[in-house]
């Protein structure tokens, strides 16, 4: 690019014309060159603030003396347009130097109000619009240039810039930003056409213009929505266009300057300065080509944009007309209801006084006993609760509500489960069993879901199964021999909805289902998604979480000290207020509690009650010959669930598999010094998955764990075979076990 002067500068300014491209190849070269002239525009910037010097040799000033020098409407109108199209384009990369310029716009403007015409009025409005509503300079700058203007205009050019300003930038917070381009210049001649500009006026011997589309009785808002869309896709686009793109342009500007003027050519007089140009215009042709495509599709969507924003005006005005319409018609309506009002008042005035006729005539009031003699059961305040929950909305407002709500179903719940009577005489017909075996696993079902059936399938107990309901009246145990574990297995009796509150007694079902290691969820396999869904809400009410993991939250009660509440991991589902105001509920007013996970409030609650059980659930789909392959298929991919069928045999075994996948047993064999491993088929010892030596140790005898030395294990949990470990080495499944004691 050709260097920089106070000459080249006023040639290029000599040259400059009403196109938008050479606006832009203008302010690009300015803009290249203000880099290595930052310090000079800098300084000559201070004696112009300081001294007033007239003759500097800077850009700034120097483009200043250009406006002033010139006279002409279109010149002045162009300089105008090249100064915006600076400042606009270094308010990103050099904010300094749109600062500068700034110290000129004033006496630029100045001069310019002067000479101006009614182009160079609109030309200046449109500057200073753009100025103002986006933010380039703060408003009491711009309110200086507009004094400026105001100041230097006079007569006729004064109204018009007047008349330009009122509603459009006096008033920004009522106006949209523009999109146009601002360094594009105006056709001169022609007349601005914006509704926000002006609003014309109808004569009243005018005739009345016709109707169209856009008019209140025939508004289509389908039409509207889609120019709206269309509005704001153009808008969007244009939001970062290419002829705001700084830094393609200043790599067009640092190409040559022969490559875009033939009259700079005479200079190349040998090949190797013509091959060098060939190689540069090869290398700026695709960037110029790519660039010209992008600001024709800018220019594209800019007419379409001009083309569609009457339209939208239009709606706009239309559809301001129908809802005054509507307003119009919702007074009237306010006023027959006021009306009516008044009628209705004036009925129940002229209407007999009560205290005036005799008490014969009335009937007898009911008394306060009568009123209240029974109180609300603990049944009806659950449903109480539970109803207000259900229509209570949830949000930030009312998560406090709903969490104190909650709280108090929690307590309500607790004592429903808790016996009706306190001196011990009676303490109902319970029918729970011994606990015996390496495990317990309870069947939990509605009546005739195949409960007994399975049973005595898998276990050599008779159960009494038949085709009517509540066949299976008490609890019967049975065992599942496998992998030498003894699992206990119950038959519960049916239970229906409603059980939580003690329907066909299902309290005692559910206080047996409480001490099962797994429970076993017997479903119809035609109706099995409503009875999973009830007999998961009846479990849940009674404290009972399936396949959950406790809460990861401590508490601890003190007795002074008040409430001390941490979390180590961000919340989303409780807050310290909410924490306080479920613990208050509970009476606890001195406590640690610390969330180690993002737990809910009803987890919360868990923690405080203390009784809830975790216990793994198994979902077994019966009578699977009933219904259709592709639904069995469905069900059988279910997370935790097992189809079978007890009529046909069928993925019994299967099911006894998951069931010991879900207890989750492994057995240990022993050996005794000097002799081999006890690996009989009834041999051996069952633990829990992760049990150690001294589980092992008391499992063999209460007191191994006192004597013990060490102990040497065959298995996968041993790095090498045979290894001698510690009391606190876990074992693995079909583990070897030899014990030497002191």
């Amino acid at each position: 690019m050709a260097g920089f002067s106070e000459a080249a500068m006023s040639r290029r300014l000599q040259t400059l014309n009403t196109t938008q491209q050479s606006v832009q190849m203008m302010s690009m070269w300015l803009l290249h060159h203000q880099k290595s002239h930052a310090e000079t525009i800098v300084k000559v910037w201070l004696q112009l603030c300081v001294e007033g010097m007239l003759l500097v040799k800077s850009m700034l000033y120097y483009h200043a003396q250009e406006i002033k020098k010139e006279t002409t409407p279109v010149r002045l109108i162009n300089l105008l347009y090249l100064a915006n199209d600076v400042i606009q384009n270094s308010r990103k990369h050099c904010p300094h130097f749109m600062g500068m310029f700034y110290e000129n716009l004033e006496p630029a403007f100045r001069h310019v109000s002067v000479h101006a015409d009614a182009d160079a009025v609109v030309a200046m409005k449109k500057i200073l619009r753009v100025f103002r509503e986006r933010q380039i300079y703060s408003d009491v700058k711009v309110d200086r240039l507009m004094n400026a203007v105001t100041s230097s205009l006079t007569g006729i050019r004064l109204v018009e810039f007047n008349i330009e300003l009122g509603g459009t930038i006096l008033n920004t917070e009522s106006i949209q930003k523009s999109r146009q381009t601002p360094t594009t210049p105006p056709n001169v001649g022609k007349a601005v056409d914006s509704p926000h500009l002006s609003t014309p006026t109808v004569d009243a011997d005018s005739p009345e213009p016709k109707k169209s589309k856009m008019d209140g009785e025939n508004f289509d808002v389908k039409v509207m929505t889609k120019v709206t869309e269309d509005v704001i896709a153009l808008l969007k686009k244009l939001e970062d266009p290419p002829s705001a793109d700084a830094e393609t342009r200043q790599l067009i500007a640092s190409f040559p300057e022969t490559i875009a003027n033939p009259a700079l050519l005479k200079p190349i007089t040998n090949e190797s300065q013509a091959v060098e140009l060939l190689k540069k215009i090869k290398e700026a042709e695709p960037v110029v080509k790519e660039y010209c495509k992008r600001l024709a599709t800018e220019m594209e969507d800019r007419r379409s944009l001009q083309l569609l924003l009457p339209e939208y005006f239009g709606f706009l005005k239309a559809s301001a007309v129908r809802n005054d319409e509507m307003l119009r018609s919702v007074r009237e309506k306010v006023e027959k209801l006021e009306q009516e009002k008044i009628s209705v008042k004036e009925h129940f005035d002229s209407l007999p006084d009560l205290a005036d006729l005799p008490s014969s005539a009335l009937p007898p009031l009911p008394s306060l006993g009568e009123l209240f003699k029974s109180d609300m059961g603990i049944v009806e305040k659950i449903q109480e609760i539970e109803h207000e929950i259900s229509r209570t909305q949830k949000n930030k407002a009312t998560e406090y509500h709903l969490g104190l709500l909650k709280a108090k179903l929690a307590k309500y719940r607790q004592q429903l489960l808790e016996p009706a009577t306190k001196g011990g005489t009676s303490k109902g017909d319970g029918f729970d069993v011994m606990k015996s075996g390496d495990a317990r696993v309870a069947m939990v079902g509605f009546p005739s879901v195949g409960k007994s059936t399975l049973l005595s399938a898998l276990t050599t107990t008779e159960s009494v199964a038949a085709s009517y309901e509540f066949t299976t009246l008490t609890c019967i145990p049975g065992v599942i021999e496998y992998e030498g574990a003894n699992i206990q297995l119950l038959d519960l009796p049916g239970i229906i909805e409603g059980a939580a509150q003690g329907k066909g007694r299902g309290r005692q079902v559910i206080a047996v289902a409480r001490t099962a290691d797994i429970i076993l969820m017997m479903l119809d396999a035609a109706k099995g998604e409503m009875q999973k869904t009830l007999l998961s809400k009846e479990l849940e009410s009674v404290g009972i979480r399936l396949n959950k993991k406790p809460p990861l939250i401590y508490l601890k009660q003190k007795k002074i000290g008040g409430v001390k509440f941490t979390h180590t991991v961000p919340l989303t589902h409780c807050s310290e207020k909410l924490v306080m105001t479920v613990l208050h509920e509970y009476k606890i007013f001195n406590a640690d509690v610390v969330f180690r996970a993002d737990c809910t409030v009803d987890e919360l609650i868990d923690v405080i009650q203390g009784n809830r059980v975790y216990i793994p659930c198994l979902y077994v789909y019966n009578k699977i010959d009933q219904i259709s392959m592709e639904e069995v298929d469905r069900l059988a991919r279910l997370k935790d669930s097992v189809v079978i069928s007890c009529e046909m045999k069928l993925n019994m075994d299967y099911m006894v598999e998951k069931i010991w996948k879900y207890l989750a047993l492994i057995r240990i064999y022993t050996k005794k010094p000097g002799s081999t491993a006890d690996l009989g088929p009834n041999d051996g010892l069952i633990l829990r998955r992760g049990a150690t030596i001294e589980h092992a140790c008391h499992a063999l005898h209460r007191s191994l764990s006192a004597s013990f030395r060490y102990a040497i294990v065959w298995g996968t949990s041993a790095k090498f075979s045979p290894q001698r470990v510690g009391i606190h080495h876990k074992l693995h499944h079909e583990d070897v076990v030899q014990i030497v004691k002191k």
